[in-house]
């Protein structure tokens, strides 16, 4: 469930950028940047926490919906995921061809 949620969260990455929500990332600076930003602190952050000591976290099961819902709200929400997306789909768009969302 958790793999078709990641899939349903790629598909609405494909639905923003195809109608065209995904090119603020490109247009806007300041998008761009709160993105870039917020990458780079995640980086940071995990850099600056200690280490400890490996072990296996205790996963309780929360259900097969809960795992779909989970996954699908994390993937549409990767920032990477958006960036990618609006670096891939582009290549593939042609006007003189008609609408873009056929």
């Amino acid at each position: 469930m958790a793999g078709l949620g990641i899939a349903i969260g790629d598909f609405l990455h494909t639905l923003f950028a195809t109608v065209g929500l995904s090119t603020i990332l490109m247009t806007s600076a300041l998008a761009f940047n709160l993105v870039a930003v917020y990458l780079l602190y995640l980086g940071v952050r995990e850099m600056m926490s200690k280490p400890s000591e490996p072990q296996l976290p205790k996963v309780k099961s929360g259900g097969a919906l809960k795992s779909f819902f989970s996954a699908t709200v994390a993937e549409v929400l990767n920032p990477k995921t958006a960036l990618f997306f609006l670096a891939f789909l582009p290549q593939f768009v042609h006007h003189e061809r008609g609408q873009v969302t056929t």
